[in-house]
């Protein structure tokens, strides 16, 4: 496991042992973030966290802030909380998403879904599953070919997409 990966898996712990203190500044709306969506006090302390672990990899572009340090050869990408309305209606579905891309290719990423644990990661190299609970042992990922279900967020906020995923 590469130093970024660990940095970022870092980043998670800190953000989930956060939630799990349970402080309600979390759940507090604040202005319009980089991205269109209202941040939320989680949005905010994640984003710092993230920063705080990542940034001496290169220059990040969060989207509550937009650029957070200015643009470079190396830079991060970040959604500190990803599903930030999922956790503001306490519905176990958010995590963390980070990408690092080096001259414009995509050298590594990480989905870490803070309910659960969950963390998938990608590098040049490898593609894997782990958890924030064991994060050096690795799973294969496979997919589920019977799934019945999937979630997409915001759906209602899109009814043409809707339309032709039924179709």
């Amino acid at each position: 496991m590469n130093d970024f990966i660990e940095a970022s898996i870092r980043a998670c712990h800190e953000i989930k042992a956060l939630i799990e203190e349970g402080d309600l500044s979390l759940f507090t709306h604040y202005e319009q973030g980089f991205g269109g969506d209202i941040s939320n006090g989680v949005d905010l302390r994640a984003e710092a966290i993230c920063f705080s672990h990542l940034s001496s990899f290169g220059s990040i572009f969060s989207e509550e802030s937009g650029w957070m340090s200015p643009e470079s050869s190396t830079n991060i990408f970040l959604d500190p909380i990803d599903g930030s309305d999922n956790f503001v209606s306490k519905l176990p579905y958010y995590g963390v998403s980070i990408a690092r891309m080096c001259r414009g290719k995509t050298t590594e990423a990480l989905v870490c879904n803070l309910a659960n644990g969950e963390i998938f990661i990608r590098t040049m190299d490898e593609y894997y599953h782990t958890t924030l609970h064991n994060s050096f042992q690795k799973f294969q990922i496979s997919t589920n070919s019977s799934a019945k279900i999937g979630l997409f967020e915001k759906a209602p906020e899109h009814p043409d997409l809707i339309k032709k995923l039924k179709n």
